[in-house]
């Protein structure tokens, strides 16, 4: 007896000892068998053939790939209108270099996927995962209704990584209908010539998409309704259509990061972009919305980007993005709404958008908003507020410039409404905007029009801005709503065409003499009364103007949106050769900009004044 249980023994442990085998399985042999046969961590290699009905794989390690990965005519698993591969119980299964017609279902086991193709013009061919973790890269999925389905109860280890994969011409790409974890990276999904097409559909716990490239969806390209959404390097092109609410649209998120993406000629009902209704924190940062359109009759609709709080209040941080040539057909701003939220954005451009109604750029509904180092340029709207339309929001500018927008009423650069407190404007210029109101009973505002609210300007300019079609062409107009409102505007320090009769000290009515180059529009000349010319104290420890250089160079701040860094000529923030050498090739000549020290020749002078100033740096 003794014996006999040592040799069952040996025998257990040899077994347990042999290493893993390679079988190769022909056309016309059967798989299934193959793989009840098969050891774990056996690997079964494919032939070119095809082998049709469902291939079952249960709580075993397994490979399944072709002899020939490079082959043009990969061997197919197809079971047309079922499952073509079933792995189940604890299993952990690698395919690679198939070809799949039939559906594969992965519940409570692990898959890895490579280079294998769902196609099959009288299958479907799809991939369901059902509590499973998955990691699948090269894969292409050819005009299926859905490509892959994932349902994934909240547990750790359930996570789904998709990588270089094409998603082409399918009903929906993805449907994620629950998960733990799920990313996307190198990823392209090109819709199907069929209105109601989808890209991803998602109800997940965090979502990821890296460098996921989304074209000619004629749908809803992503909806995500998850806890964390991060979309990095994502491109979003030509998709939507006026019946989706936006291209993009993100639900009921606590925290959403967007970086180095690009939204262009997408068309959506309330966002022509991206759509976020409800979030806790959000963040855009070197993001592009390029023509982008919406065409709804939501006052919160939006070119490009709108967000609402969605019953939270979120906390919104954008810094280096651009928004250009985005339109609002309906009632929306030309390119982002933001109603409800506190909005902190640095360094924007908005550029050549439009809206019908109000708010050729951009409007805040409530909440707060800081802006600061932005610019808007060249924005239209039929209604009022060339640029910005701003309406019960706690309102702060800084170092803004706003040029040559336009207004069809009131408000050329922008109008203001409604807030508790006074929107607070402060180094920034304003200048060539157009309000073209022809009704002689609507006084336009050139530059500014407030309705009921009174705001702080200092240390701005506001210059060249008029209202072509009327006998009044004031800068700034206030317009008391209620006679018993407390509250007066205030100007302080400030270059104002045509004055202010208001409260406030220290303004004056000159030409604040820019410069004209292409180099530095809107930069001060060295004779520019602005320099200098500010009330330094309003200025707050570590502001900055425009470009990014320090406040407060000289004796006291200078005015208007750039701080003059004296001998910085090609406006660098610093001075070098570079600078010493654009004083030699104007030398002897008039030429305002060289002529640092202003009297009408760019001379020794100059010279003496530049190697004062050699080596400062002005950032």
């Amino acid at each position: 007896m003794r014996r006999t249980a040592l040799m069952i023994l040996a025998l257990i442990l040899c077994a347990a000892a042999a290493p893993a085998a390679t079988v190769t399985v022909s056309s016309g042999m059967s798989l299934q068998a193959a793989a009840d046969a098969a050891r774990d961590g056996d690997t079964i290699e494919l032939g070119p053939g095809t082998w049709n009905g469902r291939l079952v794989i249960s709580g075993r390690r397994l490979t399944i790939r072709a002899v020939d990965s490079e082959s043009d005519a990969p061997p197919t698993l197809r079971a047309c209108g079922g499952r073509a591969v079933q792995i189940e119980a604890g299993a952990d299964v690698i395919l690679d270099g198939l070809a799949i017609e039939g559906e594969v279902l992965v519940q409570d086991a692990r898959l890895d996927i490579t280079w294998c193709t769902f196609a099959g013009s009288d299958c479907q061919a799809s991939l369901r995962i059902l509590n499973s973790r998955v990691d699948a890269s090269d894969l292409e999925f050819i005009s299926q209704p859905v490509g892959i389905t994932v349902y994934n109860e909240t547990a750790p280890g359930r996570s789904v990584a998709i990588s270089n994969s094409i998603f082409a011409k399918c009903g929906t790409a993805m449907r994620i209908q629950a998960g733990e974890r799920i990313s996307l990276t190198d990823v392209m999904i090109v819709g199907p010539d069929e209105p109601g097409a989808r890209g991803i559909d998602a109800i997940a716990h965090d979502i990821t998409l890296r460098r996921v490239a989304m074209s000619f969806i004629d749908g809803v390209a992503l909806s995500a309704d998850a806890a964390r959404v991060a979309l990095h390097g994502v491109t979003c092109l030509d998709c939507g259509g006026s019946t989706t609410d936006a291209t993009v649209h993100i639900k009921d998120v606590q925290r959403l990061d967007v970086t180095d993406c690009w939204f262009s000629e997408n068309e959506g009902g309330t966002a022509g972009a991206m759509l976020i209704d409800g979030a806790s924190r959000v963040r855009f940062e070197d993001t592009s919305f390029i023509g982008n359109t919406a065409r709804g009759e939501s006052v919160d609709a939006a070119g490009a980007l709108a967000i609402r709080n969605g019953g939270r209040r979120a906390s919104v941080v954008m810094r280096g993005n651009q928004f250009a040539d985005n339109h609002a057909e309906g009632l929306g701003a030309g390119a982002l709404c933001a109603a409800g939220i506190d909005l902190s954005a640095r360094e924007e451009s908005y550029q050549l958008n439009a809206a019908r109604r109000e708010a050729g750029a951009l409007r805040t509904i409530g909440g707060t908003a800081e802006i600061h180092r932005s610019r808007f340029h060249n924005n239209d709207t039929d209604g009022s507020g060339g640029a910005l339309a701003s309406e019960g929001t706690e309102l702060s500018l800084v170092s803004v410039i706003m040029s040559d927008n336009h207004a069809g009423q009131q408000g050329g650069a922008m109008h203001l409404s409604g807030a508790a407190e006074a929107p607070v404007i402060r180094n920034c210029t304003l200048v060539s905007n157009v309000a073209r109101s022809e009704d002689m009973e609507l006084t336009p505002g050139a530059a500014i029009f407030a309705a009921g609210v009174f705001p702080e300007i200092t240390n701005s300019i506001l210059f060249g801005n008029t209202a072509p079609n009327h006998r009044d062409d004031s800068q700034f107009v206030v317009e008391r709503v209620d006679d018993d409102a407390p509250g007066e505007a205030f100007v302080s320090h400030c270059i104002i065409q045509n004055g202010w009769n208001g409260e406030g000290t220290g303004n004056r009515n000159v030409d604040p003499m820019f410069r004209a180059d292409e180099r530095g529009p809107l930069q001060l000349l060295p004779t520019s009364p602005a320099i200098d010319a500010g009330d330094s104290g309003l200025t707050k420890d570590g502001e900055r103007d425009l470009d990014g250089g320090h406040r407060v160079l000289g004796v006291s701040v200078d005015i208007g949106a750039f701080e003059y860094c004296r001998a910085d000529i090609d406006l660098d923030n610093r001075v070098t050769y570079e600078d010493l050498d654009e004083i030699i090739e104007a030398w002897e000549s008039a030429s305002s900009i060289h002529d640092l020290n202003a009297d009408g020749n760019v001379d020794q002078a100059d010279l003496d004044t530049l190697m004062v100033e050699w080596t400062t740096k002005c950032e």
